[in-house]
């Protein structure tokens, strides 16, 4: 007996899609005594067939978001403070953002959303614009209540300080043993001498780098000598599975909050996290928090923000490249590694 294709609606999901299914020329039912296997086991492939593209355009979507450095490498300095002369920076250039709603790829999809920034000049002691004056509340929106507490007494004591870097800081992990071991490698080199200088270089050893848990936890290697966005990418994923790329202005799930990447290719990297008031700080190396960027300025939008050092002593680089955003776990739903 022949078979041929009849179309049946099926509800999936809230989607009403239809599907190609298999039965008897002479048969109005789908579902008889002699081609039921048949139709149930094609009726699975098709449906396996349809949810295919929903699951892939979710994987891109993912990889997109881990590879958005490709995109942020094209901002000109009208978008990012970094890539601006020292003219151009005179002129302080509002930090809010102006939106544009894009079709989406799929109607599977939320609709996606391309940033820019606003170009207007901010207003005389102000980080924004007439028109987006109230620009703050907007970026409060992308928070979740799960931000870690700023605690900057607790990070910019000298053996945290010391021992602790900008990943440590991303990740809110402060581990007493790297502030204790700090401390010794202080006495044994001042013999005794508790008096130790708020400075200390000889604890650089200790300090966390990218992959370093990863590496003691995998099989699979790591190049450990790239310092680019893709290679920092891996690191940060392998250390810690439970972190996110993300949008900037996507919202994190619960007890999470969000954090950046930047790096100065082949050189350096460094990491931001978000405060709880929409703002973002960091921790430059071994020095104390800071809360500005390279012009001094708050930070509201990391892309944004003017991350060219080489005129600082401290710093002596230009993270030229904005690699991604991400979600963290707060270690108080989920522990982070970052040694």
């Amino acid at each position: 007996m022949p078979l041929v294709v009849n179309t049946h609606k099926t509800n999936l999901g809230s989607n009403m899609a239809k599907k190609q299914v298999f039965a008897p020329a002479n048969s109005r039912k789908p579902y008889n005594k002699t081609y039921n296997k048949i139709y149930k086991k094609q009726l699975k492939k098709t449906l396996k067939i349809i949810k295919l593209p929903v699951a892939k355009q979710q994987q891109q979507r993912v990889q997109q978001k881990m590879n958005n450095y490709k995109m942020y490498a094209n901002m000109g300095p009208d978008q990012d403070d970094t890539k601006k002369s020292k003219s151009q920076k005179k002129t302080k250039q509002c930090m809010c953002m102006n939106y544009k709603v894009m079709d989406a790829a799929s109607a599977l999809m939320d609709k996606d959303i391309e940033v820019s920034r606003c170009t207007a000049k901010a207003e005389l002691g102000s980080d924004f614009c007439l028109k987006h004056k109230t620009c703050p509340n907007i970026f409060k929106k992308y928070t979740t209540g799960s931000e870690p507490p700023l605690a900057d007494d607790n990070w910019n004591s000298k053996f945290v300080k010391n021992s602790h870097n900008c990943y440590a800081y991303f990740l809110d992990d402060q581990k007493l043993s790297l502030s204790d071991k700090c401390q010794n490698i202080c006495k044994t080199k001042r013999n005794g001498d508790k008096s130790c200088p708020e400075k200390n270089d000889d604890c650089r050893i200790l300090i966390p780098q990218p992959g370093d848990f990863g590496s003691l936890n995998s099989t699979t290697p790591i190049k450990n000598d790239e310092t680019n966005c893709s290679s920092l990418t891996e690191k940060i994923l392998k250390d810690n599975p439970s972190v996110k790329p993300a949008l900037f202005t996507d919202k994190c799930p619960p007890n999470f909050y969000k954090g950046a990447v930047v790096v100065s290719p082949e050189k350096s990297f460094h990491f931001y996290r978000q405060n709880n008031d929409g703002k973002w700080s960091h921790k430059p190396g071994v020095l104390p928090i800071s809360h500005t960027d390279a012009s001094d300025n708050n930070i509201w939008v990391p892309h944004f923000a003017d991350r060219n050092y080489l005129e600082n002593p401290l710093y002596g680089t230009t993270y030229s490249q904005f690699c991604s955003y991400y979600c963290i776990p707060n270690n108080k739903h989920i522990s982070t590694n970052s040694a």
